[in-house]
């Protein structure tokens, strides 16, 4: 059981399942008694030409999977007729674009950086995904459309100029909302200022008599 601060409680549990693979191990013998089966299990050795795993994260900067966008088996792309208006304007992705799918009726999109740009949020497997239909607009509704951030190398790991952030041993450009000076990481920008462009190394005051609402302003408009 876990219990928070307010004294509730829930019970957490999990499933693993393991799927075996053809000719991953070689049967094993009939056991002799008190020993354990996997005491007689011997693993076949990697074959010389065995590839990388896809989950290898090297350099991980530049190698998010790509957005899952593929047709559902027995269904085919459908045409914007069965589709809802409010689904056919996508939001924009500077540095990239809306990939898009169209279902039976509703839309599949994810955003996708064009080269020599990725995503500056940082995703443990893809980029989110939005779904438009009838009933739901999802870009309305969480109002978030991840950054494709210019990304160069560095010549040495962990020094990059102002406006731009550190990762890996590369260098990623701050959001439009965002700056980096002299710290190691892009930060918002304050109240009563902005940024409205990619590696910002400070951010832009208010026009005189105006403020922003809130940290992190991308434009003096808002």
């Amino acid at each position: 059981q876990a219990v928070d601060g307010d004294g509730n409680r829930a019970r957490c549990g999990f499933t693993i399942t393991v799927k075996r693979k053809r000719n991953e191990y070689k049967r094993f013998q009939a056991t002799h008694r008190g020993k354990s089966p996997l005491s007689q299990m011997v693993t076949t050795k990697r074959p010389h030409n065995h590839k990388k795993s896809s989950l290898d994260r090297s350099d991980s900067v530049l190698h998010l999977p790509p957005p899952r966008l593929s047709p559902t088996r027995g269904h085919t792309t459908q045409s914007h007729s069965s589709i809802p208006p409010q689904c056919h304007t996508v939001p924009t992705v500077p540095n990239g674009k809306m990939a898009c799918l169209n279902k039976r009726h509703s839309k599949k999109c994810t955003p996708v950086c064009k080269e020599g740009h990725v995503f500056y949020q940082k995703f443990s497997s893809r980029p989110p995904t939005y779904i438009c239909s009838k009933h739901r607009v999802d870009w309305k509704i969480t109002k978030f459309i991840p950054d494709c951030s210019p990304v160069e190398k560095t010549v040495k790991a962990g020094q990059c100029p102002g406006g731009w952030e550190a990762r890996d041993s590369y260098c990623l450009a701050c959001p439009p909302g965002m700056f980096r000076g002299m710290a190691p990481l892009c930060q918002l920008c304050s109240k009563g200022t902005f940024s409205d462009s990619f590696g910002s190394s400070k951010c832009s005051p208010c026009p005189r008599g105006h403020s922003t609402s809130s940290l992190g302003t991308r434009s003096a408009r808002e």
